[in-house]
């Protein structure tokens, strides 16, 4: 039986595996994965049976061309499925919307085809390369990319090598290599900054991530964080994977939120029949008898019709007539000579082997280095291996110019495609056919001739391919013969190198689990008695970088046995020193008391610093009053003005007492950590100013506050301040400052002041990625901006981008979540819709559960303390008193109710909820307790503290009515209360004033009372934004008459506090209310009022 094509010539073409038609060429794009055939056709549509899918990716692209939105799209189904064919149609209308499309292939051994983090980071490349090459790429652009990563620069220039022209040549960020664990999430947090810059309107982006089911586990925690970010536009995601690798991906990236699924099957009769006429160049009801046996024999897999087609052409059963100008094929032949395969191994094998000898050695040899390949390198391999085979040079006689040829010819015929100056194969399962190839008996000796021609490459990444080759080899032997081969017994020291060189190779990817294995593998090498006898250097060398990356990747063990080895070998004190930073480091990431108060004492010891064997009260006494003595002589311009010291000893002993102080008194409150502050602070006097100057005065002024000298602990706030902007350090450990700052500078201040301070603090400790500095700088920044009254909408937003944000940094993320889950229940619940509201006074649901934070000993006291205050707020404001004060009763002993800001509104409400439950059961106990909370309020505005007095007013009304049946005497008084607070910015206290003055004036007055109510209604709803107690309120009160309407439109004049509005300068002369409204205005409008 016959079909006959409309065309009259006959030509060389190229059937791609998803049915489109290339014509023939020697070097192809490597979207065109093609197999060679003589079959005569032209270029037809590129895609059969796939319509609806291509209108779905089409759809989506418009969305992030028009709406400026992120889609994330994963695409499945079974191997030569045509996966990779349908994400590439998509890219000429990326192109044609000046849209930027990159793509990146995962392969399945991956120790062999890939370097860490190579696809995404080909990515990053290409899309520095787009972005420079765009028609309107200006300097303007090329400023606001370098803004955007401005944080980020060095560790971006160290991963991506082409990105140096969007910076200037001076940077001035370096990346601090003593903080080292906090590397990991640096790089996480500079490739999600780089996402986000190089995506814009005019460019959107589409990434094209194919087969990440055999994605490496560093790039997937990189690939979740990207998946995430809901600050992510103009960007789109396609995730390939095969159905039946599924699994190796489930628990990774399909729990994503919102993504579109699209999942590819075989094709149909139908649509097998219209892709074989398409190659055919015929009419498709001219050979539906052809289609339907092909897809029967195939199942309808795209790839396997390619392959079937190139079978049943090569086999004689379907050959060209060029008198007829058609095919001719026997269908009856077709049906008995041919065999259904359970996969397309069988056919690519059975192709694989009919080719020459020469191709077959030379591909095998390629196949063993990758997927993709150097044509030169397989060449001169090849010859070698030849070369020394008697077999092979006997029958076998090759050149330089005829393994060329070999090359041409595997590409023309589909094989292998070229791009640039690299070869590929055109499918891993080609790639996968010539490795079957590899006799067991040979592989070892390849590995080894292609590792050494390897070491004689000058690039970096070579390094890295020879010691995956050379190790691989000597496993082989290992394994095979059960002893290690005599190479590696007489150049062991080398390999040692060269796995060393390879490490440094990953590390300067952030591959850092990449790099332990290598270093291992490097002592394999060495390993034994005599190792620090014979290669004492390189062994030193291998067992710092190790102790490092252990570090880094988690494995506090691992580090402490690799640095307990350096410290005992090593000969100076010098190595001593670095190996003791290390261990200090490793010593407070676990939070050890034990080990990081043993481990300062050595190091501390071997810089000079005389530490005594026990620190006692009598010893810190003595501490504190030589401290006072030589910063009390100077005067803070004097301070200020001390000379930079440059002595990498005194630095070193600053940096770690303050790392061993954060654990000693921040976590385990001992006052062994107040003693290192005071080191910390004499060093600094002793020897001059350094980057850690502030944090150092910082800590001192915690000390002297916590023995009760708040001028001392005032004025040392204010230097460290002044320091933190005098030395522009952006050190983790500096990062700290503005987040605790508040202990030292609230009793003079007001607290709001600070919230520009506090912001730049968070942001950071984000930007160096020290989770110990987000700790310290989350809670204070919160508790600021809450108990100040910001509103509750603006500080959700906040919450919920740093929560994301923190999941961002990956490494111990949980113990930080813990901290910032309570402070986001919180705040939804005092915005939920729900009306059953002691509901709303549990603090669970998606987000946390209570049980977490309440039950277990092991949870530190600040989470337990915002947890239970958060429910004693939320039980005061929905008229839960008994509950409460339960609560209150359970706080009463820990050291945040009082000495912190944290104490004003501990006392505050615990005294309101005590005069509540007076008021109702009118039992002395209560009344006592309340004035017991109230004189604590009375002291601290005594002593001139500012925050102290807006709270202190809505007591002070409590005591009146009782004291006073006065109208005008109870109204002034609550007017001048709400005035004050208004002014002030803590609008909470605002509106709960209004609902205490409605609650006492009612009994006296209803009518003035009624313009309470209303001004409580729209201070909570509008101003503090609580529309949980808002609708409580109404539902209490749905009878009152009010002729004041508050209407939705308001919350449009609500002017609520952006991220981009948080002032970064440190202004000590202005409020910063910007959520409400301005003194003087709330002045006039709280007198109007009344």
């Amino acid at each position: 039986m016959s079909s006959y094509s409309s065309e009259t010539k006959s030509s060389t073409i190229h059937i791609s595996h998803d049915g489109t038609l290339i014509s023939s060429v020697t070097e192809l794009s490597e979207d065109q994965f093609h197999q060679s055939d003589h079959l005569d056709g032209h270029i037809l549509p590129p895609l059969h049976g796939r319509k609806k899918e291509l209108s779905t990716f089409k759809n989506a692209f418009d969305r992030v061309k028009s709406q400026n939105s992120y889609e994330i799209i994963f695409v499945h189904g079974k191997s030569g499925v045509g996966k990779t064919s349908i994400v590439m149609n998509l890219r000429e209308q990326v192109i044609e919307n000046q849209g930027f499309f990159c793509s990146a292939k995962y392969f399945q051994n991956v120790e062999l085809e890939a370097e860490p983090y190579s696809a995404i980071l080909s990515i990053f490349s290409d899309l520095c390369d787009l972005t420079m090459q765009a028609s309107d790429f200006n300097e303007d652009r090329r400023k606001e990319i370098q803004q955007a990563l401005s944080n980020n620069a060095e560790i971006l220039k160290k991963s991506i090598s082409n990105i140096s022209p969007f910076f200037d040549n001076k940077c001035d960020f370096e990346i601090d290599e003593i903080k080292i664990d906090s590397t990991v999430a640096k790089f996480k947090v500079a490739c999600k900054a780089f996402m986000r810059a190089m995506s814009s309107d005019e460019h959107p982006n589409v990434i094209f991530l194919d087969d990440v089911q055999w994605m490496d586990k560093a790039s997937k925690e990189l690939l979740e964080i990207f998946l995430k970010d809901t600050e992510m536009k103009n960007l789109m995601f396609i995730l390939a994977y095969r159905d039946e690798d599924a699994g190796l991906i489930k628990d990774t990236f399909l729990n994503q939120n919102k993504y579109t699924d699209i999942s590819l099957g075989n094709l149909d009769v139908e649509a097998t029949t219209e892709m074989i006429a398409a190659q055919l160049g015929s009419i498709p009801k001219e050979i539906h008898d052809l289609g339907t046996v092909i897809a029967r024999k195939t199942q309808g897999n795209p790839f396997y019709i390619n392959q079937f087609l190139k079978l049943i052409e090569r086999e004689g059963l379907m050959v060209y007539d060029d008198m007829l100008c058609s095919w001719v094929y026997n269908i009856q032949k077709i049906e008995e000579e041919t065999k259904v395969s359970d996969s397309v191994a069988e056919l690519l094998s059975h192709k694989v082997r009919c080719l020459d000898k020469g191709t077959q050695e030379m591909l095998k040899i390629a196949s063993l280095i990758g997927y993709h390949f150097q044509g030169d390198m397989v060449i001169e391999v090849t010859l070698e291996v030849v070369e020394t085979s008697k077999k092979l040079k006997s029958i076998l006689s090759l050149s330089k110019d005829s393994l060329q040829s070999l090359l041409q010819k595997a590409t023309v015929e589909g094989i292998l495609q070229k791009k640039k100056r690299k070869y590929q194969f055109s499918h891993d399962k080609i790639q996968a056919s010539f490795r079957n190839l590899i006799r067991e008996s040979e592989e070892e000796m390849l590995h080894l001739k292609i590792g050494r021609k390897f070491i004689s490459q000058p690039d970096e990444a070579s390094k890295y391919q020879t010691a995956i080759h050379l190790n691989r080899a000597s496993l082989i032997h290992l394994e095979r013969n059960g002893k290690v081969p005599i190479y590696v017994t007489e150049n062991g020291s080398e390999l040692a190198k060269i796995n060393l060189d390879a490490a440094k190779y990953c590390k300067g990817r952030s591959a850092f689990s990449a790099s332990v294995d290598f270093l291992q593998k490097s002592l394999e090498y060495i390993d034994g008695e005599e190792k620090w006898l014979k290669h004492f250097g390189l062994s030193f060398e291998i067992m710092e970088m190790l102790a490092k990356m252990e570090l880094i990747v988690g494995n506090l063990d691992a580090c402490k046995t690799a640095n307990q080895e350096i410290l005992l070998q090593a000969p100076s004190t010098e190595m001593k020193i670095k190996a003791l930073v290390l261990e200090v480091e490793m010593y407070s990431i676990s939070n050890d008391f034990l080990g990081v108060t043993a481990a300062t004492k050595k190091l501390l010891k071997h810089i000079g610093v005389n530490l005594p064997r026990r620190v006692t009260i009598i010893n810190l006494f003595r501490k504190l009053r030589k401290v006072r003595t030589l910063i009390d002589r100077k005067k803070d311009e004097e301070i200020l003005l001390l000379q930079r010291t440059n002595d990498s000893k005194v630095l070193t002993a600053i940096r770690v007492v303050m790392l061993a102080c954060w654990v000693c008194y921040g976590v385990q409150k001992h006052f062994f950590g107040i003693y290192l502050t005071l080191v910390a602070a004499e060093l600094t006097m002793e020897h001059g100013i350094s980057q850690y100057s502030s944090i150092a005065f910082y800590m001192y002024g915690i000390a002297e506050i916590l023995y009760g000298n708040r001028e001392r602990g005032h004025r040392l706030g204010a230097l460290s301040i002044k320091l933190h902007s005098y030395i522009e350090c952006k050190d983790s450990g500096c990062a700290m400052i503005g987040g605790t700052i508040f202990h030292s500078t609230y009793l003079k201040e007001n607290v709001r002041k600070y919230f520009g301070l506090h912001w730049k603090a968070l942001n950071n400790a984000f930007k160096v990625g020290d989770l110990n500095a987000v700790t310290i700088c989350l809670f204070p920044f919160f508790n600021t901006m809450l108990w100040s009254g910001d509103n509750l909408a603006h500080l959700e937003r906040i919450m919920l981008d740093l929560h994301g944000r923190i999941c961002d940094l990956g490494h111990n993320q949980e113990e930080n979540l813990k901290r910032i889950n309570p402070m986001i229940q919180f705040v939804l619940n005092m915005q939920n819709e729900e009306e059953d509201w002691e509901i709303l006074t549990k603090m669970n649901g998606t987000i946390m559960t209570e049980e977490n934070y309440l039950s277990g000993s092991k949870i530190e006291i600040g989470v337990y303390w915002i947890t239970v205050f958060s429910k004693i707020v939320l039980y005061f404001t929905f008229g839960f008193y008994g509950e409460a004060e339960k609560l209150v009763r359970k706080l009463s002993g820990t050291s945040f109710t009082h000495k912190t800001y944290f104490s004003l509104p501990y006392n505050y409400y615990a005294a309101m909820i005590s005069y509540r439950l007076y008021e109702s059961k009118k039992s002395k106990r209560y009344l006592r307790n309340a004035r017991k909370f109230k004189k604590f309020l009375v002291n601290e505005d005594s002593l001139g503290n500012p925050n102290a007095t807006p709270h202190l007013r809505g007591l002070e009304i409590e005591e009146l009515s009782l004291k006073s049946k006065n109208l005008s005497e109870i109204v002034e008084a609550c007017n001048d209360a709400i005035w004050l607070q208004s002014k002030e910015g803590f609008v909470h206290l605002e509106a709960m004033t209004n609902e205490q003055a409605y609650r006492i004036v009612h009994k006296l007055n209803s009518n003035i009372a009624q313009k309470y109510f209303r001004q409580a209604l729209h201070a909570y709803r509008f101003k503090w934004g609580a529309t949980a107690k808002y609708r409580l309120l109404l539902k209490e009160h749905e009878n009152l008459e009010m002729k004041y309407d508050i209407c939705v439109k308001e919350v449009n004049s609500i002017s609520f506090l952006d991220e981009k509005d948080i002032p970064l300068s440190i202004d000590i002369s202005s409020n910063h209310t910007s959520s409400h409204m301005t003194g003087d205005t709330a002045k006039t409008s709280a007198g109007n009022s009344y």
